[in-house]
């Protein structure tokens, strides 16, 4: 075995790819004074848990650089944090991850989609819960974590999904109308890591310390890591990266099951190819598309217990034909819906994949409980 991929190494034992118990130090080497002299690095496990090898050969490390260092190993008894140093050379065994400045520019790498409902009689409770709390202490605080956003499907927004018989194995909402309100969030790309070792470990604290809310269900929460991004308006359009921040007047999420050998590129070049002068083209009237912008994702499948919550967390990411489309739009979704069923419809006719959701949303408006007295 060589030396690792810097960036993906890390990620895979993160994710429980190689099997790992890992968790995130700073380095000591060339710790900048800033910090305080002497000052001991801070340690944060990623997990637990996550399976455990019983050890690993000596070409699986590298030296560690002066930013911060991933730390994987077999939790030997008498050592610092139950890991050894590679012999002879000072380090703790692991591998770099990138120093915090190093990025060429503010990237997507991952998200997190979760649709919920409220228990009936406790919608505006949910809404001022997650609002002003959970929203913030749950996720935007988090390390690498800098956007988010809420959306809301009402009743009539509801009533737009389709198909209403994916089959239970492949479904995203069971039922079709399951889940009213969405929150996505972006993760910086390369520091995925960072950020899910905290959440992990601040989800159960603020359930543990009365932060969480029981009257609540979750139809669908999964990670995603980004794919492509298809802009109407090219270089003109909102940068993806901006896309939460960005005031849509709806969104459309369509899932899809891709067919046998079909991979997540082929779909993405196929919109490109096909699709995109569908989705992207003018109205009859000469009135531009009211979808600005197509993101691609697929999800991150997590083994064993590492998607470990407090609570359930509904359907799950599906298989790895799965993908999801975000339709950012800038027209209400009701408007927009023609647009969307003409696109499915294209998407099942290719035969290269199979429309399991498309579901419509607007964003909430923060600070109010606006649409919570609309849901069913």
């Amino acid at each position: 075995m060589g030396r690792p991929r810097r960036g993906r190494w890390w990620w895979d034992r993160v994710l429980g790819f190689g099997g790992h118990d890992c968790l995130v130090e700073d380095a000591t080497v060339g710790w900048p004074a800033s910090r305080g002299a002497g000052r001991k690095p801070a340690k944060m496990r990623i997990g637990p848990p996550y399976p455990r090898v019983p050890s690993l050969g000596p070409a699986t490390f590298n030296r560690c650089g002066p930013s911060e260092r991933l730390l994987c190993g077999t939790g030997t008894p008498g050592t610092v944090a139950g890991y050894p140093d590679i012999p002879g050379t000072g380090h703790v065994m692991g591998c770099e991850l990138e120093p915090n400045a190093s990025d060429d520019a503010v990237r997507v790498g991952s998200m997190l989609f979760t649709l919920v409902d409220p228990t009936v009689g406790h919608e505006v409770a949910y809404n001022r819960w997650y609002e002003d709390d959970h929203f913030y202490g749950g996720c935007m605080i988090g390390p690498w974590l800098f956007a988010g956003k809420r959306w809301v499907a009402t009743r009539s927004l509801k009533d737009l999904r389709f198909p209403a018989d994916a089959p239970e194995d492949s479904a995203v909402a069971l039922p079709v109308d399951a889940g009213s309100y969405l929150a996505t969030y972006f993760i910086h790309k390369g520091h995925e890591a960072e950020h899910f070792a905290w959440a992990n470990k601040q989800v159960f604290e603020l359930y543990g310390n009365g932060r969480g809310f029981d009257e609540r269900h979750h139809a669908h929460t999964s990670l995603y890591f980004v794919g492509s991004a298809h802009h109407r308006d090219g270089d003109d359009g909102v940068p993806t990266h901006v896309a939460l921040d960005h005031p849509w007047a709806g969104l459309a999420t369509i899932h899809v099951d891709r067919a046998d050998g079909v991979s997540a590129k082929d779909f993405a070049a196929w919109f490109d190819e096909t699709a995109a002068p569908v989705v992207f083209a003018p109205g009859p009237d000469g009135a531009p598309s009211p979808v600005e912008q197509v993101v691609d994702w697929r999800p991150i499948i997590p083994k064993g217990e590492e998607g470990n919550a407090p609570m359930k967390l509904g359907t799950g990411p599906g298989t790895p034909a799965r993908s999801l489309q975000l339709c950012f739009l800038q027209d209400h979704p009701e408007t927009a819906w023609d647009r969307i069923r003409s696109y499915a419809d294209l998407i099942d006719g290719s035969g290269l994949a199979t429309v399991r959701l498309a579901a419509a949303f607007v964003p909430t408006i923060p600070g109010t409980n606006t649409y919570a007295d609309q849901l069913w």
